[in-house]
């Protein structure tokens, strides 16, 4: 997720991930759960003496173990050009057996899927329910 205008007006041409450490990891936690929240109450999900709970627990029940959870992976999102931080990529792999997916997670509730094709065919990637 690009933050605020410089996703808008595309300022931002080439981007570096670089894995959070356990001080972002917390901001952007934070920041997570209370924009998650903030969406669910403004739907009319939840109210709003339950909503900071209940996105804790949600956002809990995917990253248990924050950075150290299996399969999650969270990023900083830089500017190449400047290194300046501009927004956070978190996403989970997923491996059946038979396919290997992985999902760009957005706190706001959108989860999209990323799936590895064979050589000659293209990767497909999906908006899906939230897993």
């Amino acid at each position: 997720m690009l933050r605020g205008s410089l996703a808008e007006e595309g300022a931002v041409k080439a981007i570096r991930l670089k894995r959070m450490g356990e001080d972002e990891y917390r901001t952007y936690r934070d920041a997570a759960v209370r924009g998650y929240a903030e969406d669910k109450q403004r739907s009319g999900d939840w109210v709003s003496r339950d909503a900071l709970t209940l996105s804790l627990q949600a956002f809990d029940r995917f990253a248990p173990s924050g950075l150290k959870t299996p399969d999650q992976h969270f990023f900083t999102v830089h500017d190449a050009a400047t290194d300046a931080k501009v927004g956070w990529l978190w996403y989970q792999v997923r491996d059946d057996g038979l396919y290997r997916s992985a999902y760009l997670c957005d706190p706001e509730g959108n989860y999209y899927e990323i799936t590895w094709a064979e050589p000659n065919n293209p990767i497909t990637s999906r908006r899906t329910a939230r897993a």
